[in-house]
Parts: structure tokens; sequence; C-alpha cells
């Protein structure tokens, strides 16, 4: 389904465009207010006062609306800034703090305060389904577009609105006779959010094209020649080919597998090392590495923490030799350019930023309480002592490992929205708090990069949605089962097709969220390590999984052995077996001891189908 994000949840987002759909389209009413607003006359006084009067002076967008809305009727007003929160939905490169105050200003202009009760306005419906591009510098056309295809919609008999917003395709086709209708990013915001099972959340038309043209291997020219609508269908026929193959419909253009299919073509011939890594950018100054247990996340960290410090591309830093990488690390943490914590339930604001600390001031050991600063306080004040505002200031990075395992809100506190890139010292829209304890003047400032690392296996990832996505760039990490450093043979063994083949029955099974990560295989050479990474990584992590459904377990292995399914009851253990069911069947580990662990064909029966090499599973030599 076109609703899924790998990055977070629309789920409220898309609550509120179906709420929008019903009061406003199939009615006249509005979000915000228990008035008409949405009506054919409200909108004709628009376009009389905005494309028919275009301010082509100084000024920002907002700021020109709302000179051209001074003579309008209020309600006209209000209908506008509610059009602006249509508009604000989609787009996730925009602060939600900053739509915020534009659509609360934009209503306020017709003397009224805004509703604040209402839950439309919330940080979670205002987060943003997809990057915009350039598309949020020319709001005015958007705007003047969306003028135009209310004027045509509300000109429509009752029965023909029904008809178009009950199928999509039609609301499609019915939008091609709005000028302009394929050059305007809000024309792929708005059928998204009318109609996100048919229509995929990626709204800048170059993007849109290039991804359609790597993946469908149509010339460029092919595809420029393609309507809006007809690329809407490309997407719509590689989601449904792409969903059957993969056996669900929680997939994402932007995220593996379908991310592999066009942001590196030489993947269509099978997967390779090393793919789909992200450069660090200057402009990213807040990611988060996330993925399944065993990706490299925090292994990655130190990578990238020495590549945004000393400047480099991360491909070239990794070309050099990991140890020197290292040492090179920890002396930056010993001078203070890095700093490493790690999240945990119990963790603090006081631990984080700052508090107040008990501490034995004698040897008849006297209490005291003193003021302490916290690991982010700490380099962030270092970080802002050495910031000139020049492009060469010295670069600091904290590293935060584990960050969902936090309390965000409480761990951050106000400071939550200072390490937004505008909020910090240097951006354009600068912003200090005063502490709670020292009342000193904060801000974050922005020479200090915030690196942290999220398992998706870990069920507080879903808290962790709401707070960060906005704020942070997310950098996913999926196994790479195919890593040149995962042996293809110890005694015939081949333990990158063993990787693939557990990940592809626990997708199944489970989720892609949960699979096995390619660092339980690395640098493993002999069948005593294999054994060993069976019995005290692989196997534990499964009983996580599946919650100790060793029925579950036994397929993922491919009934291979390792799981010993006991069908038979003791008769004598039950005085009554009347409410016994009798082809239950109970599953043991088998003891370490056992010969199986050490037998190379039971590691092959795991990614080997039934009947292929000597034996089936089934049939072990011992």
């Amino acid at each position: 389904m076109s609703r899924y994000h790998a990055c977070g949840s629309l789920e409220r987002m898309l609550e509120a465009s179906q709420h929008w759909k019903e009061v406003a389209l199939l009615s006249d009413g509005a979000v915000f207010a228990k008035e008409q607003l949405w009506t054919l006359p409200y909108f004709q006084d628009l376009e009389e006062c905005v494309i028919k009067q275009p301010d082509e002076g100084k000024g920002s967008f907002v700021d020109k609306l709302e000179k051209q809305l001074e003579a309008t009727k209020p309600e006209v007003k209000q209908l506008a800034a509610e059009m602006l929160w249509v508009m604000y939905l989609c787009p996730d490169n925009m602060n939600v703090s900053t739509k915020q105050d534009q659509i609360r200003r934009a209503w306020e202009w017709s003397g009224e305060f805004f509703p604040e009760k209402s839950d439309w306005l919330a940080e979670d419906v205002l987060g943003g389904a997809g990057d915009t591009g350039q598309g949020l510098s020319h709001r005015w056309y958007d705007f003047k577009f969306f003028i135009h295809i209310m004027i045509d919609f509300k000109r429509l008999a009752k029965s023909e609105l029904i008809e178009l917003l009950s199928d999509g395709w039609k609301f499609g086709k019915w939008l091609e006779q709005i000028p302009e209708c394929d050059r305007r990013q809000f024309r792929n915001m708005i059928v998204f959010l009318l109609f996100p099972d048919d229509f995929e959340h990626i709204f800048a038309g170059e993007a849109r094209r290039n991804i359609v043209q790597k993946i469908t291997g149509k010339t460029v020219t092919q595809v420029e020649r393609l309507s809006a609508l007809e690329i809407d269908r490309e997407f719509f026929d590689i989601r449904r080919k792409k969903e059957k193959e993969h056996n669900t419909k929680d997939l994402d253009f932007f995220a593996p597998p379908l991310s592999k299919l066009w942001e590196d073509p030489k993947l269509k011939n099978g997967p390779e090392p090393d793919q789909g890594k992200q450069q660090p950018k200057a402009d990213t100054i807040n990611q988060i590495f996330y993925g399944p247990p065993g990706t490299g996340k925090t292994y990655n960290t130190v990578n990238y923490a020495v590549a945004i410090i000393e400047g480099k591309p991360l491909d070239e830093l990794e070309k050099e030799d990991r140890k020197d990488i290292k040492r090179r690390f920890d002396k930056l943490k010993e001078n203070g350019q890095i700093a490493m914590v790690i999240f945990h339930q119990n963790f603090t604001y006081e631990d984080f930023i700052e508090g107040i600390r008990p501490v034995l001031t004698d040897e008849n050991q006297n209490i005291e309480y003193e003021l302490s600063e916290g690991i982010f306080r700490e380099i962030a004040d270092r970080a802002d002592q050495n910031r000139t505002g020049q492009p060469d200031d010295p670069k600091y990075v904290l590293i935060i490992d584990e960050i969902n395992r936090g309390n965000i809100a409480k761990i951050f506190g106000e400071l939550i929205t200072l390490i937004e890139p505008s909020k910090r010292i240097g951006g354009d829209d600068e912003a200090t708090v005063a502490l709670p304890y020292s009342q000193d003047s904060f801000g974050v400032p922005n020479n200090l990069y915030i690196i942290g690392t999220m398992n998706t296996a870990d069920r507080s990832i879903a808290l962790l949605d709401t707070a960060l996505r906005r704020r942070f760039e997310f950098v996913e990490m999926m196994p790479e089962p195919y890593h040149a450093s995962i042996s293809t043979d110890i005694e015939e063994v081949n333990c990158q097709e063993l990787l693939v083949a557990m990940n592809d029955r626990i997708r199944f099974l489970l989720d892609r969220e949960h699979q096995i990560g390619h660092t339980y295989f690395i640098d493993i050479d002999d069948l005593k390590s294999l054994e060993a990474t069976f019995k005290n990584k692989i196997i534990p992590l499964l009983q996580e999984y599946f919650y100790d459904n060793w029925e579950k377990i036994d397929l993922v292995l491919n009934c291979n052995g390792f799981i010993d399914p006991q069908p038979s009851i003791d008769s004598n253990l039950f005085k009554n077996l009347d409410l016994i069911d009798e082809e239950r069947k109970i599953y043991e580990l088998l003891p370490d001891d056992d010969d199986k662990w050490k037998n190379p064909k039971s590691y092959q029966t795991i990614y080997r189908e039934k009947g292929e090499g000597d034996n089936d599973g089934t049939e072990q030599d011992t």
C-alpha cells in the first residue's frame, strides 16, 4: 500500500486528509471552524484578489498573500489558512513549527484567534510524507493551481463529486483538464492525500521521472513524454508486481528492496556488498542509522564521525585501514570533538543537559548539591566556543547509540526544537532558551552534528516516529548478505546463501525489520565458530523475535534438525487426556553436544531445497 512509509507512520496525516475530504470537498464545511468555508463564491473571491492581482514585489509568499487578502471577507482569509494547511500536509522538508505558525498567522488575518483545541494542527498530522525538493519555493503557483482546482470542482453536481472522490484514477483524469496540471507538485500531493492506496508519496517531478526511468528501463525521452497520470500508472504497476513478489504491502520506494531498483542499476543483476550507503553531507546535521540487529549501525558511526570532522567523502575514507580510522576516532574522542552516549530507560534530562547532583564533600561523608553538566551540554559548549561562523570551523559529533531506548521527550526537553538546523546558533531562525537549573541562555551551535542509531527490531521504535522523524534524516542500514567478509565455503557451507534464506523466511513470517544482520557472520572462518554463532547468537535472537514460538523458529531453519519436535504425549503425565490435544508437538532445542551442530549438512539444509545436494536434512551423518 502506498500509505506505508519506512521512516514513520502516516496514519494521522491521512486521517486528517480524509476528514478534509468529508467536511470540505464532499460538503462546503471547514476543517477548523463550524462555518462553511469551502464554497464556490469564496474561491471566486480568492481568484479575484490572488490570481488576478498578483504581487510581484519583494517579500515572502505569506507576506504577499496577507497584502492580497487585506480587503477580503474574514471567511476568505480563513479559507486561505485552511488551504495552506492542506498544502503543508505532505512536505517533510519544512519545519512543523513553521507550518503551524504560518497557518495560525493566516487564520488570524480574519481578526479571530486560531482555534487552539484542534487536533489537526498537531505534529503527527503536519510531519509530512515526502520531500518536495524546490517545490516550497513555488508556493504561489501551487496556491493558484489549488484555487483553479477548487473552482472547477465546486461547480460540479453532488453526484459528480461523489463519483470523482470514490475513484482515484477518475479523479486523476479529471485533474488533467486543469491548466498546468502536469507541472505542479501539488497535483502529486492532492492525489496521494485523497487516494493513498493508489498514488505514491513521491512529489518532486524530477524524482518521479528518475525512479520510473531507472526501474522500467525506458529512455529519458520516453519518460519525459509521460503525463503525470501515466507516471502514476507506472508506479502502481511496479508496486503491485513487487508486493506480490515480496509478499507484503509494506514497501517504500525510498527503502530497500524497492530503492535498490533505482538507486544503483547494478543491483538489478544481484546484490553486491556495501551498496546503498548514504554519504555524510555538510547539511545533514542530524541523522539516525536504523535497521535490524547486526547491520553495522554502531560500527558505521565511527566512519561517519571521522568523515564529517575530516571533511572527507565516506567512500574515500572507507578505503583506508580500519585500525587507522579507529585510532583517529579515539584521538578525536580524547580531544573532545567526539562524544558518545548510550540511551536507556533510566537516562534523564539531568544526565543529558544539566541537573543538580549530590556530592560527598569531606571524609565525614557530608553531602552537598552542585550543578552538573550533561554530555550534550558539554560538547555543545565546546563546539560553540570554537565556532567563528566560517566554513572551516571545527566540527563536533555527538553519537547517541540506541536512541530509541530513551524517553526522548524527557531527555531532550525543550531542546528538541533547538537541534533543528534553522534554530541552531548561526541558523536562519537562531533560537536559545534559559535552562531550568542554571538559568543560562543556551543554544545548539551549527557545527555540532548528531548521529543516532536505532534498532528496528526493538518495539520501542514506534514511540520515536513522531518525535524524531522531522528533525533527523534517517539512513537505513539493512543486511548485506553478500558482504565480502562473509564466507561462501566453510566445509562447503555457503554462509551468504544461508543468511539470504533465513531472512527471506523471516520477512514472510514476521517482517523485514526483524531480519538477521550480516555482521553476525562476518569473519566466521571455520565450522566451530559457525556452530558457536548459531548456539549463542542466532538461536537466542530468533527466540526473541518469535517469542519462543519454536515451530516458527524451526521453519526459519528449514527444519534442519536443530529443533527436535516430540509429538508423543506421555500418558502417565495426565490422569485425564480428554482435554489434551494429542497432536500437539513439543519442541526441544538439541543438546549442545549433539553431533548435528557439527555437521555441515545441518547448515546446508537451511538454504537448500529438499532433494538438492546429498541430503534432504532428515537423514544426517553422525
